[in-house]
């Protein structure tokens, strides 16, 4: 940082006029306190400060420090990385740029880890897709959830550009690659898919396929973004985002479900709709909460932050 030839300059320059004498630590630091104020006159008036002079109460400041830094022994390069990392480790970059990521929303990815699945009948690995301003509590209700106790790897996915709406859409955007992946049973259930808009959702995801390449890079995924959304697995899918009308039919189904339940009588249903309404959509979807709803345990977290 400060070359022989800057070190020779200044110590001859001292030695020739006989200065070290009054060079005390006290002096110097003094010396330093003065010629900064000046540097700071230089901008008392104006931020368009002369520059020629800011250079030369500049170069008295680091005059003085650099003799300052001579007189105590100390390398001025040393001291000045060594201040960095303690500067570093006391104010990291989330707390350093003003946000930290307590109370900040993530997305993280729970799974058993590699070889879990051997001796199953499907041979799949169970997965598990989260979102939640406290990931550190949120890992306590799963740890205390019987479904989810197993899961053993967690990668959580951090970017403090990310608010509540862009990890919704992330959490359903890789649940919905997973469940087209084939590779893992999938343990969300598909209440949360949602598909709402919100600022610059389209810049964000085309940030989400930087994830996907991450999470494939891990083994998390086993087929290209292409691959998973032209398979049957992927169009089939139960965690699909629905329109508001089949959200509404499903919702008129359960309740007819669940009144007939209360009633003790059978009853049938029939869904009518055009071609390429979402007929087959809406029959997958309704047999996965169904199935949700009949696992559901106490114990199960609620999905929320609640």
């Amino acid at each position: 940082m400060v070359n022989k030839t800057v070190r020779d300059a200044l110590a001859a320059f001292v030695a020739e006029r006989d200065w070290a004498q009054f060079h005390t630590p006290e002096n110097l630091a003094k010396s330093i306190s003065i010629e900064a104020g000046e540097l700071l006159e230089c901008f008392q008036w104006s931020s368009d400060a002369d520059l020629a002079r800011v250079r030369e109460e500049l170069a008295d400041v680091l005059t003085y420090c650099l003799l300052l830094a001579e007189r105590i022994g100390a390398d001025p390069e040393q001291i000045i990385l060594a201040k960095l990392e303690i500067t570093r480790n006391k104010y990291p970059v989330d707390k350093a740029r003003g946000r930290s990521t307590n109370n900040w929303p993530v997305v993280y990815v729970l799974d058993e880890g590699h070889g879990a699945a051997q001796g199953r009948p499907n041979g799949l690995r169970d997965i598990y897709v989260g979102e939640s301003l406290n990931a550190v509590a949120r890992m306590g209700q799963h740890l205390k959830s019987p479904q989810k106790q197993h899961l053993s790897t967690i990668r959580v996915i951090i970017d403090l550009t990310f608010n509540k709406s862009v990890c919704l859409d992330l959490e359903s955007y890789l649940i919905q690659m997973l469940a087209g992946d084939g590779a893992y049973r999938v343990l969300n259930r598909n209440n949360g898919i949602i598909g709402s808009n919100y600022y610059q959702r389209d810049q964000y995801r085309e940030g989400f396929r930087n994830v996907f390449v991450k999470l494939a890079q891990d083994g998390i995924f086993t087929r290209s973004i292409p691959a998973i959304e032209n398979s049957d697995l992927f169009r089939l899918s139960p965690f699909k985002a629905l329109t508001e009308d089949q959200a509404n039919s499903v919702e008129q189904i359960v309740k007819g479900f669940l009144a007939d339940l209360v009633r003790g009588v059978r009853s049938t249903i029939v869904i009518q709709g055009d071609p390429g309404t979402g007929k087959t959509v809406v029959a997958i979807f309704l047999m996965k909460l169904l199935l949700d709803i009949k696992t559901f345990t106490s114990l199960e977290d609620l999905d929320s932050d609640s």
